[in-house]
């Protein structure tokens, strides 16, 4: 198994690995990262099953790997696993669907998706987030 240090990037720390990154909007006016998109509705309904969608915002980003709450350290680049990490998202033709059904009203956070993405053949980490409001 080939183990390859990387860097990260995250919403509120950035770095880049060739590339800067600069902040900016995604879709629903959800902060986000210039090299993908969260598309999602504006508000959940409690019970009611609420679908968050993440893909890359250009071609030259792909989505390997996603996992939630992960720690992660380094990137094991012959299947892009994060090393330690188990909970990890399905990721079918370069998009990452997530399901749920809100038990709670109000502002809600799903907090901590570690993206493992390919940007100009570099694997990188994403650390994520997003915001929704449950009626």
């Amino acid at each position: 198994m080939e183990r390859m240090p990387i860097r990260y990037i995250t919403q509120s720390n950035i770095f880049a690995v060739f590339i800067f990154v600069i902040i900016s909007s995604c879709s629903k006016s959800q902060k986000g990262n210039d090299l993908i998109v969260i598309n999602k509705t504006d508000y959940a309904l409690i019970g009611e099953k609420y679908c968050v969608k993440i893909y890359p915002k250009n071609r030259n980003v792909e989505i390997k790997k996603a996992y939630i709450q992960c720690e992660k350290k380094e990137v094991d680049v012959t299947d892009y696993k994060i090393i330690g990490c188990s909970k990890q998202l399905l990721v079918k033709n370069d998009t990452i669907s997530i399901f749920f059904a809100p038990k709670l009203s109000g502002k809600k956070i799903f907090e901590k998706i570690s993206l493992v993405l390919i940007y100009e053949k570099t694997p990188i980490i994403l650390d994520t987030t997003f915001y929704y409001f449950v009626k």
